[in-house]
């Protein structure tokens, strides 16, 4: 009886540990909803930087949360001429990108193992770089994947083209190799287990967009590795905003919410990577 009763105590015990621990999962996700953003203390280190005094009207940056471990950046941008901006909560991650001629911007938020949690504080910067004040001041800005160590290189060539356009707002490459329409990158997704953990969140938010008139084929399919956006368009804001909203609907496969929200604007333009990046 007492093997038993103890048995029973420690299923109590653990129901109400993994309760807790749900509770302040759920707590750290929305304390990344972008009012609480807006309105806490996460930003007030990033907003005190100021940009350099021949910093001119056009930008670049990355960001990375999450573990040392995980960190994959490679880029060297000291012999660029713009300057390049490194968002993260991770000091070893800021440290190594100043050396490589990133200029730090810090993430007042906790340094997180989940894979789910660090990605999702990474779609921050990702997504909605107007919450950043030194962001804020270029009229164009550039978005590169951490790992994608070439681009920053080649980050005139995707000025050249975009920044004379007064129609575009956002610009980002069409995916590389799907083509078939939403589902397929849902299904893509699924081979990774960060992604396939909010499987019923993803095909939750799917559901909703397809009920909203939506459509999940025939639309451009994009890669949000690259994003120009002209900061200064009228639509630029609202369209950082929207998706910053549909990922906290959708999960952090923020291509999928992406796709959706593109949907909306006719200032969002797709292209041919080949056409600007040299891989």
């Amino acid at each position: 009886m007492t093997g038993v009763g103890l048995n029973k105590r420690t299923t109590l015990w653990l129901k109400a540990r993994k309760r807790a621990k749900e509770a302040q999962y759920a707590a750290q996700f929305k304390g990344l909803s972008l009012d609480a953003l807006l309105s806490g203390d996460v930003l007030i280190p990033a907003n005190k930087v100021e940009p350099p005094a021949d910093a001119g009207h056009f930008a670049g940056y990355s960001t990375f949360c999450g573990t040392t471990r995980a960190l994959s950046l490679t880029a060297d941008v000291r012999e660029l001429v713009a300057p390049f901006y490194f968002v993260s909560n991770n000091d070893d991650a800021l440290r190594k990108a100043e050396g490589l001629g990133w200029l730090p911007l810090y993430l007042n938020l906790p340094v997180s193992k989940d894979p789910v949690l660090a990605a999702t504080q990474a779609k921050i910067a990702k997504a909605y770089p107007q919450a950043f004040a030194v962001l804020n001041r270029y009229a164009h800005l550039l978005y590169f994947d951490d790992k994608k160590h070439h681009a920053p290189a080649q980050a005139n060539a995707a000025l050249e083209r975009f920044a004379s356009r007064s129609d575009v707002a956002v610009a980002v490459p069409r995916h590389p190799f799907l083509g078939g329409g939403i589902l397929q990158e849902f299904s893509q997704a699924m081979a990774q287990p960060r992604y396939r953990s909010q499987r019923f969140k993803m095909s939750g938010f799917i559901t909703t967009q397809l009920e909203a008139g939506h459509k999940v084929s025939d639309v451009e399919m994009y890669w949000t590795a690259y994003i120009y956006r002209n900061m200064r368009h009228p639509d630029c804001e609202p369209i950082s905003r929207a998706w910053y909203s549909a990922i906290g609907e959708c999960g952090i496969e923020c291509q999928v919410s992406f796709d959706f929200v593109a949907q909306r604007f006719e200032s969002i333009e797709a292209y041919d990577l080949e056409d600007i990046f040299k891989l």
